[in-house]
């Protein structure tokens, strides 16, 4: 739970209420309304909580296997519903686009990755490698 941000007061109560049981999400909102009473109050904790019982039945449930390895777009939401997450080629390609060499020999090595690494995948990147440093001198 401290992964969501939740307070330690919050999972220690969760902890308490729910320990070793199992909820449906029925009982998970009837939880949340004991624990918050009042509607316009821990609607982001509220949140969380389902998020991290949704993860947490899926990791335990035994109906099918739990995927290893999810392809995303780096969306936070997916950081914990699999083991390992990769990024397709496009939002993988922008790390390195961030990088801004300034020795004349590693922009051109640079350039030469960029130029190979799009050529490998079959996506295209938001602004051709060739323009990467055309503001550069």
């Amino acid at each position: 739970m401290t992964v969501f941000r939740l307070s330690k007061k919050l999972t220690d109560q969760l902890q308490e209420l729910l320990s070793g049981k199992t909820l449906d999400e029925a009982q998970m909102q009837e939880l949340l309304e004991i624990i918050y009473p009042t509607p316009d109050k821990g609607k982001i904790n509220r949140i969380r909580i389902m998020e991290a019982g949704a993860i947490a039945a899926y990791h335990q449930q035994t109906d099918f296997p739990v995927i290893p390895i999810l392809l995303t777009d780096d969306s936070p939401q997916f950081k914990m519903l699999t083991y390992k997450q990769a990024l397709c080629c496009v939002h993988d390609g922008r790390n390195y686009k961030k990088l801004r060499p300034v020795v004349p020999v590693h922009r051109e090595k640079l350039e030469k990755f960029l130029g190979q690494y799009w050529a490998y995948y079959p996506c295209s990147p938001v602004s051709p490698p060739n323009s990467l440093f055309s503001s550069h001198k």
